[in-house]
């Protein structure tokens, strides 16, 4: 803990009026208000300037000194940045929290700290920069979303809808195909397995110039169980065919996308 000696006079004088509760000795000690109605109290009575002043101060030496608590708990300097006002850096650092949130599967978590990210995203003006950032906060929260609410959720098919309608001629192919896989388990799930064979057509209209063979494979499979899907079991086998061998090339990978 990194404090000046009029801080540590008036943490002293805390302790001592019993408020709050000093664990080890200066200068390692942690302080915990005694209880949460305490804290909320003493908080309300800060300034906001003074607020966001303290909260950019923490995020600050959190940076500086504690790089393995940025490293492994974003969410803090995402919570400490959004509340100083610093909404770049805030938008950042919640998409780094959401994005360690998927990779642990705590699915609930990686979508609040997405869905705090695009709230504070709504509050800048709109740049191409902005659009690649929201489109990648929706890139999260899609699988996310399917992950808690199920394919067929209308809050699915809401979050792969706005990430089709972000993606710009920056967006990678793989990135791209992340967004069509979503749109088309939202079809197929609901049975409307025309609009999941559209979304199948599309993916593979994208992915037949120069796309990296996982993608190639993934659009074909998609294809391949929409045609499945309708009966049309000759052509679902030629686009089921070509996703095999594309993975058999060794040049793609046969798990599932997200």
């Amino acid at each position: 803990t990194i404090m000046f000696a009029p801080e540590k006079i008036a943490l002293s004088e805390l302790v001592g009026a019993g408020l709050v509760f000093q664990r080890g000795t200066s200068p390692e000690a942690t302080y915990v208000f005694k209880h949460a109605l305490v804290q909320d109290a003493a908080y309300a009575t800060l300034l906001r300037s003074r607020r966001q002043e303290l909260h950019a101060r923490i995020a600050r030496v959190l940076e500086e000194a504690f790089p393995e608590t940025v490293e492994t708990q974003p969410e803090l300097l995402a919570h400490h940045c959004t509340q100083a006002g610093l909404t770049g850096q805030a938008i950042d650092y919640w998409q780094r929290a959401g994005e360690r949130a998927l990779a642990r599967s705590a699915n609930l978590e990686a979508s609040r700290h997405f869905g705090q990210g695009i709230e504070l995203i709504k509050s800048l003006s709109p740049t191409p920069e902005r659009t690649r950032r929201e489109f990648r906060l929706y890139l999260g929260l899609g699988p996310a979303t399917r992950a808690i609410k199920g394919h067929a959720a209308p809050e699915t098919l809401d979050a792969f809808t706005r990430a089709r309608e972000l993606i710009d001629a920056d967006t990678s192919l793989p990135e791209q195909m992340v967004v069509f896989y979503g749109l088309w388990g939202v079809h197929f799930v609901r049975a409307e397995i025309e609009a999941a064979r559209e979304v199948a057509e599309q993916a593979l209209r994208l992915m037949s110039h120069n796309a990296d063979a996982t993608s190639q494979a993934h659009a074909n499979r998609l294809m391949g169980e929409s045609l499945f899907a309708l009966g049309e079991f000759v052509e679902a086998r030629q686009y089921l065919q070509r996703a095999i061998a594309f993975c058999d090339s060794d040049r793609a990978t046969v798990t599932d996308l997200r």
